[in-house]
C-alpha cells in the first residue's frame, strides 16, 4: 500500500505534469435574455482571455446564435432592459457569433486592451 505522503507527492506531481484549468470558479452564468447570456468573471482574471473563452465553450451552441456579454461585478448584470450607462460602460467583453457563418465577434473594454480594432 502506497503512503499519504507518496500519494501526495503524486497528487502534486500529476498536477505539474498537468495543469487543471479551473475556470469554471473564475466565471458563472448570472442570467439570460432571449439569445444574450450575462456572464460574471472573477475581476482577477478580467484580463485573461481563456476564462472568456470556456465560458463561450460552454455556453454557446454550434450552428446557432449566440450573444455573451460579460461583466466582472455582479452588481452591474441588468435585472431588467435596457440597460443602464453604468451597467453599458462597466460592461468587460463583448461576444457574438452568427450562428450560420460561425463569424465571430469578441470585443475587449478599452479599458482593459486599449487597441480600437478590439475594444468598445
Amino acid at each position: 500500500m502506497i503512503s499519504f505522503s507518496c500519494r501526495v507527492f503524486y497528487l502534486i506531481l500529476l498536477y505539474l505534469i498537468f495543469p487543471l484549468k479551473l475556470y469554471a470558479q473564475d466565471w458563472h452564468l448570472a442570467g439570460t435574455r432571449g439569445i444574450m447570456n450575462f456572464v460574471v468573471v472573477s475581476k482577477e482574471r478580467e484580463a485573461d482571455k481563456d476564462v472568456y473563452l470556456e465560458a463561450i465553450q460552454s455556453i454557446c451552441k454550434v450552428g446557432e446564435n449566440c450573444k455573451i456579454i460579460f461583466w466582472a461585478s455582479a452588481d452591474h448584470v441588468p435585472t431588467s432592459w435596457p440597460m443602464t450607462d453604468a451597467q453599458r460602460e462597466s460592461r468587460v467583453v463583448d461576444y457574438f457569433k452568427e450562428g450560420n457563418s460561425e463569424e465571430e465577434k469578441f470585443l475587449w473594454n478599452c479599458r482593459i486592451v486599449n487597441d480600437p480594432s478590439q475594444c468598445f
